[in-house]
């Protein structure tokens, strides 16, 4: 039986005022689930891409909930750096990792829970979270080499039979809901 997706909550690593691709692209998937009559909240850092700075107008620690185009924003809480220097990135994604998980536990009425990886500890953190609480997980890995994808996958669900449901992303995104849901999709990073 297939159920209508009534409120989804997106993650991502990005969101306007940031600028850039993913930006762009999940800012686009948000207004397009908006459009066909579904409650969208996105979790998203404080805007910090590509400067490595926190923008000016945004608090230093969220939760901080703003509107935009329609779209309830949820900014959390991040370490903002442009460093290259892994222990800095690793710590940049450690704490966005941590902020969703403990804003998912508080608020997790969703239909399903969109997550957007990279970057993969991120995803990874959100999708274990998301599981415990039994939420619908679509992950949507794009800028990533197939390995990395692969090596994702293993970690988030390590056993022996690895089963991946795929659903249909159309008809207004129904599909039978419940944990052991999964729609996997791949945007790049194949040719």
């Amino acid at each position: 039986m297939n159920t209508p997706l009534k409120h989804v909550c997106i993650i991502s690593n990005y969101y306007p005022p940031e600028m850039g691709a993913a930006a762009n692209r999940i800012q686009v998937l948000a207004e397009s689930l908006l459009a066909r009559g579904m409650k969208v909240t996105v979790l998203c850092p404080i805007p910090n891409y590509p400067f490595g700075e926190l923008f000016k107008d945004y608090p230093a620690k969220g939760p901080y909930p703003e509107t935009i185009n329609g779209v309830q924003t949820i900014r959390l809480t991040t370490y903002a750096t442009k460093s290259t220097k892994p222990w800095l990135r690793f710590k940049a994604m450690a704490t966005f990792g941590r902020s969703v998980a403990s804003q998912l536990k508080k608020e997790h009425n969703y239909s399903a829970v969109i997550i957007q990886c990279s970057p993969l500890l991120v995803g990874f953190r959100s999708l274990k979270t998301a599981k415990k609480l039994g939420l619908t997980s679509i992950v949507n890995i794009s800028d990533l080499w197939p390995l990395a994808a692969i090596a994702f996958l293993i970690a988030a669900y390590s056993s022996p039979a690895i089963a991946f449901v795929m659903e249909r992303l159309v008809d207004d995104l129904q599909w039978e809901t419940g944990p052991a849901r999964f729609l996997l999709m791949v945007f790049s990073g194949l040719g």
